[in-house]
C-alpha cells in the first residue's frame, strides 16, 4: 500500500487544481453561453430579411437562459415577438389583396366588399401597431444585450 507522503501530496496537487479550475471557474458558466446564444439568435433576426424573421423569431422566444439573461431573454421576446407578428400579418393582407388583384378586382364588386376592406383595414392597423411596439422597444433589448456582452467579456 502507498503512502501519502509530502513529496507524493506536492505532485498531485497541481493535478487537482487543474482539475477544480476546469471543473469550476475556467469553463464556461451556463449564464454566459445562454448570454452569448441570445445574443447571436438576435442578431440573426435582426439581420435576416423581413420573410425570414417570424421563423427566426423562436429562437429569441424560446432562448434556454438562467438569471438575469432570462431578463433580457424577456425583454427581446417582446420586442421580437411584436415584430414577427406584425409582419405576418402584414403578409396576410398582401396574400389577401395580391388574390383579389388575381381575380381582376371581381372579389371587391359584391356585397361583401366593405366588409372584406374593413377586416383588412383592421389587420393593417394591427399589423403597424405591432410593428411600431416592436421598434420602440428594440433599443431596452439592445441595452440588456449590452450589459449581458459587458458582463461576461464576450
Amino acid at each position: 500500500m502507498a503512502r501519502n507522503t509530502p513529496s507524493t501530496s506536492v505532485k498531485r496537487a497541481p493535478v487537482a487544481i487543474i482539475v477544480a479550475c476546469i471543473s469550476v471557474s475556467c469553463a464556461p458558466s451556463q449564464a454566459k453561453h445562454d448570454a452569448h446564444a441570445l445574443t447571436e439568435a438576435v442578431i440573426r433576426f435582426r439581420s435576416s430579411p423581413n420573410r425570414d424573421r417570424p421563423r427566426l423569431a423562436h429562437a429569441v422566444i424560446g432562448a434556454k437562459c438562467v438569471g438575469d439573461v432570462c431578463e433580457a431573454r424577456d425583454v427581446c421576446a417582446k420586442s421580437i415577438g411584436s415584430t414577427s407578428r406584425g409582419l405576418r400579418l402584414k403578409v396576410e393582407v398582401e396574400q389577401a389583396i395580391a388574390r383579389v388583384k388575381k381575380d381582376g378586382g371581381e372579389a371587391l364588386q359584391d356585397e361583401r366588399a366593405a366588409e372584406l376592406r374593413g377586416e383588412l383595414m383592421a389587420k393593417l392597423a394591427e399589423a403597424e401597431r405591432l410593428l411600431v411596439d416592436g421598434v420602440t422597444t428594440m433599443p431596452a433589448c439592445e441595452e440588456k444585450l449590452g450589459a449581458l456582452k459587458a458582463k461576461y467579456t464576450f
